[in-house]
């Protein structure tokens, strides 16, 4: 028998040399693993730090001192026609919008979402931490018509990465002094939801070339 595969030399040098390579392989999995989770750590860790955290803030909340220095974001294309004589439709006169980054990283709104309508702010709406930022338009701020089921406000990162928050309201009746139209109500903004939130990252070049492109 070839003394490659005697019994002292199996004992002596293959069993010890297989498990040490073994428990190399082991270990060098159970580093990878590691890494990975370190890694995937650091990049939640670092999406916190740059997420924007908004919170609507409501006139009561706002210093009169502060009034003047509110900010203004204008909305584009935000024409939302309505016919006056239509008593049967639906029609919500938009309460006071007013957003603040409380978070530590800056935001870019994208567009508030209205059922599936979309309205897009200007290209250069950034909503800076620590500071308040009034909603403006022409029509939109004014008057929705139609039944609204859902609001939804989308916006970047500093990096790029998309987010969806979804904006709680309420349905107020408007005082007499307000001179509402008939079946007129207050369209009342409530919070916004930036935890259970639509998250989309930034896609790489070739990523995007392919989801255009396919």
């Amino acid at each position: 028998m070839s003394t490659l595969f005697t019994y002292d030399m199996l004992r002596d040098i293959w069993v010890p040399l297989l498990s040490g390579i073994i428990g190399g392989l082991f270990t060098l999995i159970g580093v990878i693993l590691t890494i990975k989770h370190e890694r995937k750590k650091d990049i939640s860790e670092h999406l916190q730090e740059i997420k924007p955290y908004l919170v609507i803030v409501h006139p009561s909340e706002v210093k009169r001192s502060e009034w003047n220095s509110q900010r203004y974001i204008y909305m584009l294309d935000d024409e939302n026609d309505f016919d006056e004589d239509d008593v049967s439709t639906p029609l919500y006169r938009w309460d006071y919008l007013c957003l603040s980054n409380i978070g530590s990283s800056i935001g870019i709104l994208k567009y508030i979402k209205v059922n599936e309508d979309i309205y897009s702010f200007d290209e250069n709406s950034a909503i800076r931490p620590d500071e308040c930022y009034q909603i403006h338009g022409s029509r939109l701020t004014n008057f929705t018509s139609g039944h609204v089921n859902s609001i939804h406000l989308g916006l970047y990162d500093k990096c790029f990465n998309f987010y969806e928050y979804n904006i709680s309201f309420s349905i107020k009746e408007l005082a007499p002094r307000d001179h509402p139209r008939e079946n007129e109500k207050l369209l009342h903004f409530d919070t916004i939801d930036c935890v259970h939130n639509l998250y989309r990252p930034k896609q790489s070049f070739i990523g995007s070339f392919f989801h255009h492109r396919f």
